[in-house]
């Protein structure tokens, strides 16, 4: 039963950094990062900028775990949590920006930055494409573009929330069970 739940947690997380998105990145993305080739079998290839940005940010939240310890379990959760917090009031406020006439692009681009920031420094690669669209769309000055971009933008968010929360439950699950077994064992 419980190296089932291992084996389930385990999948689950995998699939948090497997999973495939079609993206648009902007200018700044390519000039930020370099492609990468990779041999398979008898022939080389080179990976498109979007799967080096996808090892990348995945490899955020991997850090994020990696900084948990026995004093800290539970640190990415609480550092997502916080993010969490954070971004749906920043979603509300870009909504709120975007809806103001005469809208101003510099601070709604401001705000579209920090959470492209937050988002980046916790693994939400999704999330921080979408942002990159976004910003995209404002210095086209697209209102009816950027406004269609923030649904997705939102969706994303509810996505990577949807995603990521059953992920926790399952570790906070084998976390209880673990310490009670120690608790048993010192006895």
């Amino acid at each position: 039963m419980e190296s089932d739940l291992h084996q389930q947690i385990a999948n689950m997380r995998q699939s948090l950094f497997d999973e495939v998105f079609s993206l648009t990145f902007s200018i700044e993305l390519i000039c930020s990062f370099h492609f990468i080739l990779i041999r398979q079998s008898e022939w080389s290839i080179e990976k498109s900028l979007f799967l080096k940005l996808q090892e990348i940010l995945g490899d955020y939240y991997k850090t994020l775990e990696m900084l948990s310890d026995k004093y800290h379990p539970n640190f990415a959760e609480e550092v997502v949590t916080m993010y969490f917090t954070d971004s749906t009031e920043r979603l509300v406020t870009i909504e709120q920006a975007l809806d103001k006439s005469p809208l101003n692009f510099d601070v709604l681009d401001r705000y579209l930055y920090k959470l492209k920031g937050s988002s980046a420094s916790i693994g939400a690669k999704q999330v921080w494409a979408t942002i990159n669209e976004m910003r995209d769309r404002l210095k086209e000055r697209d209102i009816e573009g950027s406004k269609t971009v923030l649904e997705q933008l939102k969706k994303d968010h509810d996505n990577f929330r949807g995603r990521i929360e059953p992920y926790f439950q399952m570790l906070r699950q084998v976390g209880s069970s673990e310490t009670s077994q120690q608790l048993k064992q010192e006895k």
